[in-house]
C-alpha cells in the first residue's frame, strides 16, 4: 500500500530545495571573498547551466509557466564566461561545483512536484462521493503550495520565477497524467458516475459554482489565448449541464489554486500571473488528456467509453444453464455420428 503524501511532506520538499538555494547564496559569497569574483560568477553560471538544461527537459523555456519570463539565467551566463579565458585553471572546478549544486536542485524540485501531485492524486479518490472533502483537501494542498512560494521568494531572490517555473512545469506534467484515471481512455473505473451521469456529477458541485464561474470569467479576460481558452470553455459548460465533464473537471482542480493564491492575495505581489499559470497547466492537459478538447469541438465522446472484455464468460442463471448444457451435449453427439 502506497505511503499517504500530507501537506507536511510537501513543505518539507521545499524546505529542501530552499536549503539548496541558501547554500547556492552563501557559496558564492564565500567564494568571491577567498577567490575572487571572476569564480564566483562561474559558480553561479554552473548552477544555472544546469538548470537550463533541466528546463528543456521539461518541455519548456525558463520562468514560461510561472509569470514573468526572466532572462536573469543568461546574463549570469554570459556575465561569467566574458572572463573564461584570463582567469585561473581553478576556475573550471568552481562552475563543476555549480552544476553540481543546480544538479541538487533539480532533484528537489522533482521531488516537490511528486510530493504535490501524490498529494492531489489522493484528493481525487473523493472527487465523487464527498465533494466538500475534495474541495476542502484541493484548497489545502494549493494553500500550502501558496505559503512555500512566498517563502521561496525570500530565499531565491532574482530566481524566484526561475524555481517556480521549473516547479509547475514538472507539476503540470505529473498532474495530467494522473488526469487520465479521472478522465478517460478506459479508465475512469469508480470516477465513471461523472460521465454517465454528468448532471448529477455536477450538482454535487452546485455549491461551488460561483467560484468556478469568477475563474472562467478571470482566466477569458487574461492575454493567453490557453487560458482565455479554457476559460470560455468552462464557462460553457457551467451554463449547459451536462456537456463537457472533463472540462468541469479540470476546473474543479484549478479554481482553488485561485481561490488560495489569488482571491487570498497570496500570490498577487509576487509576479505569479494566474492565467500564465494555468496556460502552462493546459497546453500540457491538451498532450496529455487530449480527448477533453476533441470531445468539447466535436460533439463525440472520444474517451470515457465503457470497455467490455470479449473473453468475460455470461453468468448464467440455473435453467439457462440447463440449456447450455443440453446443447453441447447434443452437438457432442451429433460430432460421434
Amino acid at each position: 500500500m502506497a505511503t499517504m503524501v500530507t501537506t507536511k511532506d510537501i513543505k518539507i520538499s521545499f524546505y529542501e530545495l530552499n536549503k539548496i538555494l541558501e547554500k547556492l547564496n552563501s557559496a558564492y559569497t564565500m567564494i568571491n571573498e577567498k577567490y575572487g569574483e571572476d569564480e564566483a560568477k562561474l559558480f553561479e553560471a554552473g548552477f544555472w547551466d544546469k538548470l537550463k538544461t533541466g528546463a528543456s527537459k521539461v518541455g519548456s523555456s525558463i520562468g514560461k509557466a510561472a509569470g514573468s519570463v526572466t532572462n536573469l539565467g543568461n546574463q549570469a551566463i554570459d556575465t561569467a564566461k566574458q572572463g573564461i579565458d584570463s582567469v585561473k585553471q581553478g576556475v573550471n572546478k568552481a562552475y563543476q561545483k555549480g552544476m553540481e549544486l543546480g544538479n541538487q536542485a533539480l532533484d528537489s524540485i522533482k521531488n516537490i512536484a511528486g510530493k504535490v501531485s501524490d498529494y492531489f492524486s489522493q484528493v481525487w479518490t473523493s472527487i465523487v462521493n464527498a465533494p466538500e472533502a475534495f474541495w476542502n483537501k484541493m484548497k489545502e494542498g494549493w494553500d500550502t503550495v501558496a505559503d512555500q512560494f512566498i517563502k521561496m521568494k525570500e530565499t531565491a531572490g532574482d530566481k524566484f520565477q526561475l524555481n517556480v517555473g521549473l516547479i509547475l512545469q514538472d507539476l503540470n506534467k505529473k498532474l495530467c497524467r494522473k488526469l487520465r484515471e479521472l478522465t478517460g481512455d478506459m479508465q475512469m473505473g469508480p470516477y465513471a458516475i461523472a460521465r454517465k451521469r454528468p448532471d448529477a456529477f455536477k450538482g454535487k458541485y452546485l455549491k461551488f459554482k460561483g467560484t468556478l464561474q469568477a475563474v472562467a470569467q478571470e482566466l477569458i479576460k487574461s492575454q493567453y489565448n490557453d487560458a482565455k481558452e479554457f476559460g470560455q470553455k468552462l464557462l460553457n459548460s457551467l451554463k449547459e449541464g451536462a456537456a463537457d465533464v472533463g472540462i468541469f473537471i479540470l476546473g474543479l482542480i484549478i479554481a482553488p489554486f485561485y481561490v488560495a493564491g489569488w482571491a487570498g492575495k497570496k500570490l498577487f505581489n509576487l509576479g505569479l500571473d494566474f492565467g500564465k499559470s494555468v496556460e502552462g497547466f493546459i497546453k500540457t492537459a491538451k498532450q496529455e488528456v487530449p480527448q477533453i478538447w476533441g470531445e468539447f469541438k466535436t460533439g463525440v465522446k472520444t474517451g470515457y467509453q465503457e470497455k467490455t472484455n470479449p473473453n468475460e464468460h455470461k453468468i448464467l442463471k440455473f435453467k439457462e444453464f440447463v440449456n447450455e448444457k443440453k446443447k453441447i451435449e447434443e452437438k457432442e453427439e451429433e460430432k460421434k455420428k
